[in-house]
């Protein structure tokens, strides 16, 4: 019996022990080719904690095309870029990788105008209030596309078979900048340059309450500075659902292809994906960037004063558009503006 119990408690360390090599841990799964491994199996899997939490599955993209290099979970050991912990996970997609249905295209017009390397999860959100955080970092050998294609970097998307089976809110990077898109009314937030994202990371923090009605909106920290304020539907209709998808999507390519380029490869890497319910559960436990103030660093009071200062701007910018092109929406969308700007306006002053 006692033989027993000393092999029963001796067998952990003993498995654990053969997990390594030269003091690195090996068939752990963790630099697996997710989109070579996943597309054959077409079954969803887990990201590690180091790299995501708040989602119990994500699945590949219908436009995976199984090739090793397209998403990986890499390591700092390896000479990765990471933002905390020691992994993040890496996409990468090459000219001439047109998906569809799991093959590669010639990319012409008729077979395909778009490469894609993205995962997806398996939650969807109808209804309520969510946080979203995700750390990006572009590679600094970067080839911008033209005007009119485009480079999605993360997008909240509805299921195809949904009557609207579009994106709800996307981050575009074709030039190189990281800018919030709302796909609903069709408005801009404000940009990461192109020098905030080339080589270094970017923390991204978002505020939605879901809803196909007035009471949804947007609030995107990038930084800890406020880059977009929306009040407003979230949600293209009723009963239709938003997921979270991030990765590499390329299209309208046939633009860039007239140029004589090939859009060169691009390569981006993600860290710290977290979703939850309230701004702790997604950043919290976030390390700081060198001489870069969190969010949740910041009073309460700074955070008023930058939400006044976009509301007043946007403010601004609406007036000027209106004078040049009168637009009974946006002068409905100014007055909104205003009543927001009042009770902002109202709990700085109690907070004074």
């Amino acid at each position: 019996m006692k033989i027993f119990l000393a092999l029963f408690l001796l067998l952990p360390s003993l498995l654990w022990g053969l997990t390594f090599k030269d003091g690195k841990q090996v068939n752990d799964g963790l630099t697996d080719s997710f989109s070579e491994k996943y597309t054959i199996s077409k079954k969803n899997f887990t990201l590690p904690f180091d790299v995501s939490s708040g989602v119990r599955e994500w699945r590949l993209s219908s436009r995976a095309l199984g090739l090793k290099h397209q998403i990986q979970v890499v390591s700092k050991d390896e000479g990765h870029p990471v933002r905390d912990g020691n992994l993040s996970i890496r996409f990468e997609v090459r000219p001439g990788e047109c998906g569809g249905k799991g093959k590669i295209n010639d990319c012409n017009r008729n077979n395909g105008k778009s490469e894609r390397a993205e995962i997806a999860s398996i939650d969807e959100w109808g209804k309520g209030e969510m946080w979203y955080a995700w750390s990006i970092y572009l590679q600094p050998e970067f080839t911008e596309l033209h005007p009119r294609s485009s480079l999605k970097l993360l997008q909240f998307h509805s299921r195809p078979d949904d009557v609207y089976p579009d994106q709800h809110f996307s981050f575009e990077a074709k030039d190189g900048s990281y800018t919030p898109s709302n796909n609903i009314n069709k408005e801009k937030g404000l940009s990461l340059s192109k020098t905030d994202m080339i080589g270094r990371w970017n923390d991204i923090l978002m505020h939605v309450n879901w809803s196909y009605e007035n009471d949804g909106y947007y609030k995107i920290w990038a930084n800890g500075d406020l880059i977009y304020d929306y009040s407003g539907k979230t949600l293209w209709d009723k009963n239709i659902r938003a997921n979270f998808k991030f990765g590499i999507y390329r299209n309208w390519l046939e633009h860039t292809w007239e140029t004589g380029s090939d859009g060169g490869t691009t390569i981006v890497y993600f860290d710290e994906i977290r979703i939850g319910k309230t701004k702790d559960e997604v950043n919290s436990n976030l390390s700081q960037l060198g001489e870069q103030e969190y969010f949740y660093k910041k009073s309460k009071m700074e955070l008023l004063d930058e939400e006044i200062k976009l509301i007043e701007e946007q403010i601004s910018k609406l007036k000027k558009e209106v004078v040049e092109n009168y637009d009974i929406e946006k002068s409905k969308k100014i007055n909104d503006f205003k009543k927001k700007l009042r009770k902002l306006e109202y709990e700085k002053a109690k907070e004074k």
